[in-house]
């Protein structure tokens, strides 16, 4: 038999977990399992090891051909009472005295000698002791090991599985239960069904299902998980502009703060912070809500803009503040301070959509307007806005165009330019067609935005967007509405401790994909995500969704082939797999799904453009090789009677009509996503659809296409925009009628009678006209020399 003590001296070492209020220690012997105990009581456990690891290695080295069996007795060392309280010294001479007995009718046989570990409640200790600070081999001369000691181990590991298994159903539970915002008592009901299913009657398993939820939390606990905690903040008037936090109402409050100072390289880390307000009940009532809360600004865009990625800092309960006091929200920033402290000085996770048109127009939230604007109402709008108000709309739909789609792919020089120009006709616009009511300080903010993106970049990287959708999720969470700031801090907590954990489980574990020489297979979008983002393969194109083995027609394996460009055999294997949708990775921003009965943009060989309608998407096996396919319906562009294209006067889209006809196209093929409207004259019988490409990377326009409205006065030299082509004409503004919006101009042109005029040089012509506001693009940039105009 050998013995080895890994439990060292230096292992006993104080702790201040809450497993026990005062200053304790954990002792891993066979006993106490890594319980709280004084740290007396760990240091006389150890002794007792330490002394019978040295006499079984005595007794091993003195005697090489004797074994030592223990045998299946009860426990000689008490259980502990309490942290410093073991049995009385009557009590264990008895206990001694008998379990002494047993050892000695078991010392009969010859092949069993005993050792010189002194009495026999030592001995006896050891084997208690085994499991936690001493790896020992008993066994008998021909090298089996005893059936009471197999028996034993056998048990501990099966023990440990089950807890294993109990532990990741609970946190499963757990995770279903903050996706649904069930309450706790849908959660505990839950829980028992688990249990009845899990344990079937079988009490040495139903001992270790947890009961409440504290036995889920202290299972959580094991993992790392902390409760949130709530602060007191002292806001007394005898000091107003004086703060502090304490942990308990009783505490008193102090005002002294020592500034730490560290060294060494600064954390590469930013955060976004963000504070908002709401009503956490759909009535008007005054209990309102507030949370503080960060992103990591340095973390890459698509992840930073999920509202997964929110972190909450703290709850405030904003009824509770005092009125007019600037300073009512800096202790809970203060909180959010301290954690920073801690982390840099001490220790160097569907959007919104209107919900009516009519009754809350001027309620909307910005996501709400946003998604109003952009990308159909242009469409719906036409025909029913006037023409002048019409105009002003589409103003709005391209500058939300820029910024929410355009913009977030980068900005150049020429957007920039073209975001000002598209700003500045609209608000001129406005005043001219709503009047001075309508441009408040709102509408003033626009014309900053150009400089701001060139000066902060795109308005994506720090706007409030992923904060407001994640105050959706707090709204929804069940509560007894009884302090409910604690409520949501709780539920916060065990949101992001689910989102790490589900995390780190699920890099471990085997997603449910399967591979093949050709194409990728995910059961849900997320896992699809995930694939995509692996590390060494980078999947562009993965299968999304229940499949399905089906079948195709001559025809169809004929254009397969086709679209293939391989020759068809006479004799072949063929297979396909049909699948909901698709995952480009590689498409939009953070991925693309399409889906069966969407439309899509489609290149040819030649890198010609066509609009297409899902049917199918398909891996097609030929000759155990896989291709990805999408059969289809095809779309033509639409032509008036002269052969021209149609196109749609607001956003230069084109019209297409269905050929009926079924196309097979690689998935690779496909461009973007787009959406079709029916034709706005034919809403109700529609046989030809305008395009709505509403992922184009470009808008058709640039900043000499866009007018900004010139308020003309007498004596003004304009430049004009002549009605054929783009010409540019000088005039010089005689006389203005602001009743009918024109003015009298002469107009400046080359001299033919004097060739020696340079081409810089204009003279006035002779004829007067009228030149209506809308064609003045700008002052023009000259002076006169005499009778000749200088540009």
């Amino acid at each position: 038999m050998s013995a080895t003590l890994t439990w060292k001296r230096e292992d006993i070492v104080y702790c201040r977990c809450s497993d026990m209020r005062s200053v304790h220690s954990h002792c891993p012997c066979g006993m106490c399992n890594g319980s709280a105990v004084s740290r007396s009581t760990e240091y006389r456990h150890w002794e007792i090891a330490t002394k019978c690891a040295s006499n079984l290695a005595f007794t091993s080295t003195a005697s090489p051909s004797s074994s030592l069996v223990i045998p299946e007795m009860p426990m000689c060392i008490p259980n502990v009472v309490s942290d410093d309280k073991t049995m009385s010294g009557d009590e264990l001479e008895a206990c001694s005295s008998e379990i002494a007995t047993v050892a000695n009718s078991n010392q009969s046989s010859p092949s069993t000698t005993a050792t010189d570990c002194g009495d026999v409640e030592t001995m006896l200790e050891a084997e208690d002791f085994c499991a936690g600070g001493i790896e020992c081999t008993l066994q008998n001369e021909d090298g089996s090991f005893p059936i009471d000691n197999v028996e034993r181990m056998q048990g501990t590991v099966v023990d440990h599985k089950v807890k294993c298994i109990i532990r990741e159903a609970v946190l499963g539970a757990m995770k279903i239960q903050s996706e649904f915002s069930s309450s706790r008592a849908h959660f505990l009901r839950v829980l028992n069904y688990g249990r009845d299913l899990f344990c079937k009657g079988d009490p040495n398993i139903i001992k270790y299902w947890p009961k409440t939820w504290q036995d889920c939390i202290s299972l959580l606990s094991g993992e790392g998980y902390t409760e949130a905690i709530q602060y007191w903040i002292c806001l007394n008037r005898e000091h107003p502009c004086c703060y502090d936090i304490t942990n308990s109402p009783e505490e008193l409050c102090k005002f002294e703060h020592k500034p730490k100072v560290t060294s060494g390289g600064p954390r590469n880390i930013a955060l976004i912070g963000h504070w908002d307000g709401w009503q956490p009940f759909s009535t008007s009532c005054k209990h309102s809500c507030g949370a503080i809360e960060v992103s990591i600004a340095t973390m890459k865009k698509s992840d930073r803009c999920s509202t997964e990625e929110v972190y909450v800092s703290g709850f405030v309960p904003s009824y509770l503040l005092p009125n007019k006091c600037p300073i009512s929200l800096d202790p809970f920033l203060e909180i959010l301070v301290k954690e920073l402290e801690d982390l840099f000085v001490n220790e160097l996770k569907d959007g919104r959509l209107p919900t009516s048109v009519t009754k809350r127009l001027g309620f909307w939230k910005a996501e709400e307007l946003q998604k109003f604007c952009y990308p159909a109402s242009e469409y719906v709008l036409g025909g029913i806005l006037p023409d002048d108000e019409y105009h002003v709309w589409i103003l709005i739909v391209r500058i939300t165009e820029m910024i929410f789609q355009i913009g977030r792919s980068g900005w150049s020089d020429d957007d920039i330019q073209l975001l000002k120009q598209l700003i500045l006709r609209h608000n001129t616009l406005t005043e001219e067609v709503e009047g001075l009511k309508s441009c408040v300080v709102t509408l003033h903010n626009l014309i900053h935005y150009p400089e701001e993106i060139k000066r902060f970049s795109s308005p994506d990287n720090y706007w409030c967007y992923t904060f407001e959708r994640a105050v959706h999720g707090y709204v929804v969470r069940s509560s007894n509405n009884r302090n409910m700031e604690l409520s949501f801090s709780n539920s916060e907590c065990l949101r992001e401790f689910l989102k790490f954990h589900s995390g780190n489980v699920q890099s471990s574990m085997k997603l449910n994909t399967s591979f093949f020489p050709g194409y990728v297979h995910a059961s849900t979008i997320s896992e699809a995500v995930t694939m995509a983002k692996h590390r060494d393969v980078a999947y562009q194109s993965i299968l999304v969704g229940g499949k399905k083995y089906t079948s195709l027609s001559t025809h169809e394996v004929t254009e397969v082939f086709r679209v293939l460009k391989k020759q068809q055999l006479k004799h072949f294997t063929l297979a396909v797999i049909q699948a909901p949708s698709i995952y480009m990775s590689q498409h939009g921003f953070g991925g693309t799904l399409y889906r069966v009965g969407e439309h899509v943009l489609v290149s040819d060989d030649a890198g010609e453009l066509s609009v297409a309608k899902i049917d199918a998407i398909l891996a097609v096996n030929i000759e155990e090789e896989y291709h990805l396919l999408l059969k289809g319906e095809e779309y033509a562009q639409s032509v008036t009677e002269t052969g021209d294209s149609r196109i749609h006067t607001s956003s230069e889209n084109p019209f297409v009509e269905s050929t009926s006809s079924m196309i097979f196209f690689p998935c690779k093929s496909i461009v973007r996503k787009v959406m079709l409207f029916p034709d706005p004259d034919h809403l109700h019988d529609p046989y030809m659809y305008v395009v709505i490409d509403h992922q184009r990377p470009f808008i058709p326009l640039n900043k000499e296409a866009v007018i900004v409205p010139h308020f003309p006065e007498a004596g003004d030299m304009v430049c004009v925009r002549g009605t054929i082509g783009n010409e540019v004409y000088f005039a010089h503004i005689q006389s203005v009628n602001k009743n009918s919006n024109t003015c009298q101009v002469y107009f400046y042109g080359n001299d033919p009678g004097h060739p020696s005029i340079s081409a810089s040089k204009y003279k006035r012509l002779k004829l007067q006209e009228t030149v209506h506001w809308s064609s003045i693009l700008g002052t023009a940039k000259g002076q006169f020399i005499g009778h000749y105009w200088v540009a």
